[in-house]
């Protein structure tokens, strides 16, 4: 497991997908702080996030560890596991090279430990119904607008949820 300093306090999960999320979790108790949208910009045609709005969400955190969901090594598409790469990439530098500590978690180690199964075309169904069972006063929406809850804030607090309470980590 990744090194976690003894004094954190809050635990950042982020699913680093352009419909990605992030949210912090309190460290002691695994409460909801705050949630954040994937902020987005774009770069030369393409959209990339924005590690700009990300840090001035995530400074706010003291003693804070983020967690990232580190890319697959397959993906349905090259241009997805491009995406998720880079993405990947430019987060953990970008938060260690502000002194952030940084935790990789696999997809496939979050899932194991979160989802108490793991059914192929489910998982999105499978992480929803965990995070409301965790998290009952949660509603994962975007928006008050929006009626469908949002995937990447469901699988950041998840990922969160996972390192707070011990599992693996690369």
């Amino acid at each position: 497991m990744a090194e976690i300093p003894e004094d954190t306090s809050v635990v950042v999960g982020i699913d680093n997908g352009l419909k990605g999320g992030l949210v912090a979790l309190s460290w002691s108790h695994g409460l909801v702080i705050d949630t954040m949208i994937m902020p987005v910009t774009e770069h030369g045609g393409r959209k990339e996030i924005d590690n700009k709005q990300i840090w001035g969400w995530v400074e706010q955190f003291n003693k804070h560890v983020v967690a990232i969901e580190a890319p697959p090594h397959h993906c349905p598409s090259a241009a997805a596991l491009r995406s998720l790469a880079l993405n990947f990439g430019k987060m953990a530098g970008f938060f260690e090279a502000k002194g952030s500590a940084v935790v990789r978690v696999t997809a496939r180690a979050w899932q194991k430990k979160m989802l108490a199964q793991k059914e192929k075309g489910l998982t999105k169904l499978l992480a929803l119904d965990k995070a409301n069972e965790t998290w009952p006063e949660e509603d994962w929406l975007p928006t008050r607008k929006h009626r469908k809850p949002h995937d990447g804030l469901i699988d950041a607090a998840l990922i969160a949820e996972h390192v707070r309470t011990g599992g693996e980590t690369q």
